[in-house]
């Protein structure tokens, strides 16, 4: 069982760690290191920006797993997903975007569309997504896009 809720102050450094992971940043658009600084003020930033969600998902026992997030615009997200180092293997990503996507939905009510764009390699992200529902759509760029309509119920 996954469980989810708004990221807080006290998830930056998890985040971090989770960010500057070997493996993350091989499957980021970004695959450089993060400052920790530079981390902090774009954390504090997100937090803030209404047009932003961060999702922290944790197991049944509150351990975090790892984070969704969201970029708003208009009727559309982006969504992006990022399981912690440690929980990795687990089968625990489709969970962590449905329950994402149902939090996503409490708080914008119009998203029609939501987005992913994927690196061709991130094997494990493309099969995450479409076993929470996305299909294939256009590429854009290096990227695989798949997209999950709103109308179709996330459970």
């Amino acid at each position: 069982m996954v469980k989810v809720r708004e990221a807080s102050p006290e998830d930056c450094l998890d985040i971090y760690r989770w960010r500057n992971d070997e493996v993350t940043r091989q499957m980021s658009q970004t695959t450089d290191k993060v400052a920790r600084k530079e981390h902090e003020e774009w954390f504090a930033a997100s937090l803030k920006n209404r047009r932003r969600l961060l999702v922290i998902c944790e197991d049944e026992c509150g351990d975090k797993i790892g984070i969704v997030h969201f970029e708003v615009k208009g009727n559309r997200a982006l969504i992006s997903i990022n399981i912690a180092p440690h929980q990795r293997g687990r089968g625990l990503a489709r969970a962590c975007i449905t329950e994402g996507i149902a939090l996503l939905n409490s708080r914008f009510e119009n998203i029609h569309v939501v987005k992913a764009e994927i690196k061709p390699e991130n094997t494990a992200s493309q099969q995450a997504f479409l076993n929470a529902n996305f299909c294939p759509a256009k590429h854009a760029e290096a990227l695989l896009c798949f997209e999950y309509s709103n109308t179709v119920d996330t459970q």
